[in-house]
């Protein structure tokens, strides 16, 4: 490679991402990056208006929080496929950027047919410590709903799947896993989609609606049982004071007064009513 002649280099072979001076070969910045299409373009300046985070490969980063945001803006944007890639790899200034065009050229065609999962893994194999990532797959292993909602299982089963690649290595396993992992009422629920063919995201809309449908029900019955305790409050405070068939149950202040004597029965209480009568009767007798 002499003389200044870079005939036999084509920019956009070499996936596009070379500039060339006079005598030396320097990675292009990314801005200088050509797209595929005018879609692709214009998807691209979405991707850029949400403002997503930048890697440029330092020991401060944090590589595992770039790759959750990159990700959740380009599942929020419905980006998938190989764009996925191209999209985050723009995100890589300085060191980090100089390390994925080494990647590029030593295994170009693998760069170009990278999944998210596949580069995810790439990735943090490169920037996260062995140790590390051990610690994330046993927690992928183990993880399950308990008390966050679908959403926040969601998030952190899909930042944790990129430690077990070999866990999910096909869209089965990533819904059998995601599934096995609910709570016993959602999972139940979901008995037929572990036997179908069916995508990650259809079972992650599935599993958000169940959850819906079940708090809903939750509510309804609560409001339920809100108004049958009103109901029964209710009848019990217009039935306070009542005895045996509804009749009033005050204590009897007895008037009874003797025949003879002027002597005033004491009061009694509504259960010595007959023994009161039977005095009366007596005094009135005497």
């Amino acid at each position: 490679m002499t003389g200044g002649s870079y005939e036999e280099f084509d920019p956009i072979t070499c996936v596009g991402y070379w500039a060339f001076s006079e005598d030396v070969l320097v990675p292009a910045q990314p801005e200088d990056r050509e797209t595929a299409s005018e879609e692709e373009q214009l998807r691209l300046e979405r991707f850029k208006r949400y403002k997503p985070p930048v890697f440029s490969g330092l020991a401060s980063e944090d590589a595992l929080g770039f790759l959750d945001e990159s990700y959740h803006i380009l599942s929020t944007m419905g980006i998938s496929g190989s764009s996925e890639v191209s999209f985050t790899t723009l995100q890589l200034p300085g060191a980090a950027y100089e390390w994925w065009c080494t990647y590029e050229l030593n295994s170009l065609d693998k760069a170009a047919s990278l999944t998210w999962t596949q580069f995810s893994d790439l990735f943090l194999r490169e920037y996260v410590p062995q140790s590390l990532r051990d610690a994330w797959r046993t927690e992928f292993e183990h993880l399950h709903q308990g008390v966050m909602t679908v959403s926040e299982y969601v998030v952190r089963y899909t930042s944790l799947a990129i430690h077990a690649p070999t866990l999910i290595s096909t869209v089965c396993e990533r819904v059998r896993w995601y599934i096995e992992g609910l709570i016993p009422s959602i999972r139940s629920s979901m008995a037929r989609e572990l036997v179908m063919d069916i995508y990650y995201q259809q079972v992650v809309s599935i599993s958000r609606r169940i959850e819906g449908m079940h708090a809903r029900e939750r509510e309804e019955r609560e409001a339920k049982r809100s108004r049958e305790s009103g109901h029964f409050s209710g009848v019990r405070a217009s039935a306070t004071g009542r005895h045996g068939r509804g009749y009033m149950s005050h204590p009897i202040h007895s008037a009874l007064r003797a025949a003879s004597g002027g002597r005033l029965i004491a009061e009694l209480e509504p259960s010595s009513f007959k023994h009161c009568c039977f005095l009366f009767v007596l005094q009135v007798g005497s």
